[in-house]
């Protein structure tokens, strides 16, 4: 099998590492999941995109780094939008859920 192939479009960065590497690292700081499974999940995913001929190094190298900088942010985020959430209502949220879908 040859699983190789050329890439004829632009491939930076890696969508599939930077959103393993949000998530996993999500779950690590949550302390549902160990961080040397993180590490091993983010290592694969790198490597498959490797393998599969769809990204170059820098591409998935890429990818780690911006899903790393996206997830300090939403760390820094994360309690201004929870406290946000805490001091609305039932009703708005159902507002917002119905009238996006329509939007």
């Amino acid at each position: 099998i040859n699983v190789y192939r050329e890439l004829d479009t632009s491939s930076f960065p890696s969508g599939h590492t930077g959103t393993a590497t949000i998530f996993w690292t999500t779950l690590t700081t949550l302390s549902r999941i160990p961080l040397a499974v993180t590490v091993c999940v983010i290592f694969l995913v790198m490597m498959s995109r490797l393998y599969l001929g769809v990204h170059y190094v820098g591409d998935v190298i890429g990818g780690l780094i911006i899903g790393l900088i996206l997830f300090k942010i939403y760390l820094k985020l994360w309690p201004i939008v929870l406290q946000w959430f805490r001091g609305r209502t039932f009703k708005l949220f159902s507002v917002l859920s119905l009238s996006t879908p329509i939007a």
